[in-house]
């Protein structure tokens, strides 16, 4: 069980870093690239074509790591659902014992706190990614 439960707080940090990246590199790397598509446009064309455009349908990266982070998001959550059902099968199945009605409530426990772990990263990503 608290391998389980590492797992989900590892994921979440990661989900979390992935936020911090994504948000504080998309904007120098966007004054970046804009400074050196003017410079390009200025030394071949005088300045009147549109050497960097991207064209229409293709992924940027800031879309592939926000479409990573959502799959990783919902494994997790998978996995966490996946977790509650385990904790019910046990809590039913423990026949009055003590410790496997202990065991069944942290797994059922855990397991919601993975899923409302996984929902407030999921709340922090699209937050973070409609401000950047």
């Amino acid at each position: 069980m608290k391998r389980f439960l590492s797992i989900l707080v590892s994921a979440a940090i990661l989900l979390l870093v992935g936020v911090v990246v994504t948000g504080s590199s998309r904007t120098a790397s966007a004054v970046g690239k804009d400074d050196i598509c003017q410079g390009l446009d200025a030394a071949t064309t005088g300045g009147t074509s549109k050497t960097c455009d991207t064209p229409s349908g293709s992924a940027t990266v800031e879309g592939t790591v926000a479409t990573l982070i959502r799959i990783i998001a919902w494994v997790v959550g998978v996995i966490a659902v996946i977790m509650v059902m385990v904790g019910g099968f046990q809590y039913v199945t423990s026949g009055g014992d003590s410790g496997k009605v202990t065991s069944a409530k942290n797994t059922i426990m855990y397991s919601l706190i993975g899923i409302v772990v996984v929902v407030l990263a999921q709340v922090i990503v699209n937050f973070v990614l409609k401000k950047v």
